[in-house]
């Protein structure tokens, strides 16, 4: 029975993609921060305490999970509000766990992985097409997309592999912190855009249909490097790449109000 480590487990994406894989077969251990604290987890999965802001928490995490199969980095949250208004601290924060905790985690379990061990990264169609005011969670998942294509080539030569998944708006309640000063000459235009996502996560599709691609990346003989997932995320990646990037970037703003 292939084994797979699955972080952030206990709700949304994660959740999916974890009975997902249990549905298909494999053994799946989930992470949480706090796993005596899930009230309701999907059975048949277990669970371990992963802190990614943590160093010490990484290593137990791995060194307890022992040799996997596959490993799907998707705990992460996300930020919003103008650069300039976003306290350092906060910052930092969101690079620890979204950028540095991946590359920690990842580099932790590839020793003990077994051949032809996979490597899935659930990333964001933001890295490609970023909304305005969430510029360093927009970098940071760009950034992922990079390493996971290094990543592969890495182990393409060992039988293993590296993708990344990549979500449009998907409905789920991922951690989203505000930073704006209400007399900020951006709160106005940061309403528009966070109404504008509002509304997109209300008409979008649950996070079975990310958990979809994730299994399809998981289980196929050749996986491509970058999956993308959501309803209307693939035109509108697509419509990115064939417009020019001037006209693209006017009809965008015009969608947001800025």
């Amino acid at each position: 029975m292939p084994r797979a480590l699955v972080t952030g487990a206990a709700r949304g994406i994660g959740r999916a993609v974890a009975e997902a894989l249990r549905d298909a077969g494999y053994e799946v251990i989930g992470t949480s921060r706090d796993p005596a604290g899930i009230t309701d987890p999907p059975s048949g999965v277990r669970f371990l305490p992963l802190d990614l802001a943590n160093g010490d928490s990484i290593a137990a995490c791995a060194d307890q999970a022992g040799q996997l199969d596959l490993l799907v980095n998707n705990a992460g949250f996300s930020q919003a509000g103008p650069l300039c208004e976003t306290p350092w601290p906060e910052i930092e924060d969101l690079i620890t766990t979204n950028w540095t905790g991946v590359i920690r985690l990842t580099r932790a379990v590839m020793p003990g992985m077994a051949q032809g061990g996979r490597i899935i990264t659930v990333g964001s169609l933001a890295g490609r097409i970023p909304l305005p005011y969430v510029a360093v969670y927009a970098g940071l998942k760009g950034g992922l997309e990079s390493f996971t294509k290094a990543l592969r080539l890495e182990l393409a030569p060992l039988g293993g592999t590296a993708c990344i998944v990549e979500p449009g708006f998907v409905k789920t309640d991922i951690r989203q912190d505000l930073f704006v000063d209400p007399a900020s000459p951006h709160a106005e235009r940061v309403a528009r855009v966070r109404a504008f996502r509002a509304e997109s996560m209300a008409r979008a599709a649950g996070p079975e249909e990310v958990a979809a691609a994730v299994l399809k990346a998981a289980q196929s003989p050749n996986p491509k490097a970058v999956w993308v997932a959501g309803r209307g995320a693939r035109l509108f990646n697509v419509l990115s790449r064939v417009l020019p990037a001037g006209m693209f970037e006017r009809a965008y703003r015009r969608k947001l109000g800025i």
